[in-house]
């Protein structure tokens, strides 16, 4: 059924989004045709899906329920009112037949990217380093790009099956903007969530290291480069509060998660719109957040500032943040991580570190190569 929607889609040129949430087993998958891009949604006046770049001031695209569908494997499904598949048993590798290379109208026309040694990068991460030491910034989230040839069309449902397998605690997606771009991705980290229009959840999310071996979440020592990562996180989610005047929020954490092949401190912050009488909350915070110190670093406008002048691409929408707005009675955002996109013969993988005074770059270096593995590794396997 995905490759059959999928189908319909590519055939019409729509713009579409295939996603699932955390820990559920249920794909939606939402499309539309003539897509207008636009900047800053305000996330209370329309639903959707938001894929937007990490740049806030670039545009980006909302996706309206032209056409929307929630795939329950084992279950029919309904699209305005119509029964249209039964997905008992068809979600094999074999009968999904939808390639990658099929999306040609979906590439970018231009697609030099540079990808970056891992001499240029280090060489990044020292100078980084030095601006910290003067006393220029606390800390900066420096990326890169990886480019992984792609010697076979790849089958792109196969490929988003393994994926949702693979990392069931990530928001595993597909998404496709006519002459924009292919992206797809297993992201850990929540941007933003507002459930039942009334409850608003974020999380600080930062401070990582490999899993090494069988080791367990109690066995994870963290080292003060880890945790005062995070805390400038936290600090950041509590100051967009403090502008909003917002003291009545719930603050658990930090705690150990686990994210694919990696460890981070996770910090959550939840709030009673209705409590405190702020509807609008999700909107707000959503302008104050993005791009989050996790993604940039601190102080904010000069993290951001260092980033534009020294990293040697364009982030486009790695970064940027995607989810479903308004739907099924919920908004949920998240940052758009361990991603990928995908173009003719080749795969860009983006993935990036936090740049404290503490940083080693041979150990930043390793930590992007690692989070490049979430896709990587996936793809290798659809090869053997």
């Amino acid at each position: 059924p995905i490759s059959q929607v999928l189908g319909a889609i590519l055939k019409d040129e729509k713009a579409f989004a295939v996603w699932r949430n955390p820990m559920e087993s249920a794909i939606s998958i939402i499309a539309q045709r003539d897509i207008k891009p636009f900047i800053k949604p305000d996330i209370s006046q329309w639903n959707g899906f938001a894929f937007f770049p990490f740049d806030e001031t670039q545009e980006g695209y909302g996706i309206a329920p032209e056409s929307y569908y929630r795939l329950e494997p084992g279950a029919k499904i309904q699209q305005t009112g119509v029964e249209l598949f039964d997905l008992q048993d068809t979600e094999t590798p074999e009968k999904v037949n939808i390639k990658h290379s099929d999306f040609s109208a979906y590439f970018p026309a231009d697609d030099n990217i540079s990808a970056g040694s891992e001499k240029d990068f280090c060489d990044q991460v020292s100078k980084a380093i030095a601006e910290i030491d003067a006393g220029r910034l606390q800390k900066v989230v420096l990326s890169r790009c990886k480019s992984l040839p792609i010697d076979d069309p790849i089958a792109l449902v196969s490929l988003l099956l393994q994926l949702a397998e693979k990392y069931p605690n990530a928001f595993v997606s597909l998404v496709g903007i006519p002459g924009r771009g292919l992206w797809m991705g297993a992201s850990p980290e929540t941007l933003l969530q507002v459930r039942d229009q009334r409850f608003f959840h974020t999380v600080s999310l930062a401070g990582t290291q490999p899993i090494v071996g069988n080791a367990s979440i109690k066995d994870i020592a963290w080292k003060h480069k880890e945790i005062e990562e995070q805390a400038l996180v936290s600090r950041y989610i509590i100051n967009c509060f403090k502008k909003i005047r917002l003291r009545e929020y719930e603050e658990n954490g930090p705690r150990t998660i686990r994210a694919g092949e990696m460890m981070h401190l996770k910090t959550d912050f939840m709030v009673d719109m209705q409590a405190v009488n702020f509807p609008e909350l999700g909107s707000v915070m959503l302008a104050l957040l993005h791009p989050t110190s996790a993604v940039a670093g601190m102080p904010r406008t000069e993290a951001l500032a260092y980033i534009d002048a020294n990293e040697n691409y364009a982030r486009d929408f790695y970064a940027g943040y995607l989810g479903p707005v308004n739907l099924e009675n919920q908004t949920h955002l998240f940052v758009n991580l361990r991603c990928m996109q995908l173009l003719h013969s080749k795969a860009l993988l983006y993935a990036g570190a936090g740049i404290t005074a503490d940083s080693d770059p041979e150990k930043e270096w390793q930590e992007t190569e690692i989070k490049c593995n979430t896709m990587m590794s996936v793809i290798e396997m659809l090869g053997t």
